[in-house]
């Protein structure tokens, strides 16, 4: 169980480290955008194209990470009415509706679409990059969120919430 929570932390991290590195690129690109149009008369085309899938790849990775980070849930008026046995019942009960829905739709119909993509050449509008690779973050994000599901379904006690709201649910699982 601690090798599972060990790679958990350095998915984490790494997962920090590209979202960081995304939301830069995202952010220059913009910049780049304005300067070009506004100050130059002639705007950068590639921008537009890059901060687009900049956006996607940081949205679902994001998702991934808030899952991850028990960050991902925003009711709290059932979790918060409940403690011990109910609330490990429901926080299973959610990650495992949650991991099906990613192995499904993200992993599976997401692989589908990516190999589709590659197989039928599909490229981006200005910078012909293959869309398969733009697709590639959807399966990427649903084997993280399974995985992060896994460890709520294993030890869900286990795990540390970021937020207020879900260190109370943690603390009301420990009961």
């Amino acid at each position: 169980m601690n090798l599972l929570f060990r790679i958990k932390r350095v998915l984490d991290r790494g997962l920090e480290a590209l979202l960081v590195l995304l939301f830069f690129i995202l952010s220059g690109c913009v910049i780049i955008q304005v300067f070009t149009r506004y100050v130059m008369g002639d705007p950068a085309i590639f921008t537009e194209e890059v901060s687009r899938y900049a956006m996607i790849w940081l949205s679902l990775l994001g998702a991934a990470y808030a899952a991850g980070k028990i960050e991902h849930m925003a009711y709290t008026m059932l979790p918060d009415s409940l403690s011990g046995a109910r609330l490990r019942w429901h926080v299973r009960s959610v990650a495992l509706i949650v991991l099906a829905f990613a192995a499904s739709v993200m992993c599976y119909g997401g692989g589908l679409l990516v190999l589709r993509a590659l197989e039928f050449e599909q490229l981006t509008a200005t910078l012909e990059w293959p869309m398969g690779y733009i697709y590639l973050c959807i399966p990427i994000s649903g084997a993280l969120i399974v995985y992060y599901q896994i460890l709520i379904l294993l030890a869900p006690e286990h795990l540390q919430p970021q937020n207020a709201d879900a260190a109370a649910t943690a603390a009301h699982l420990a009961d």
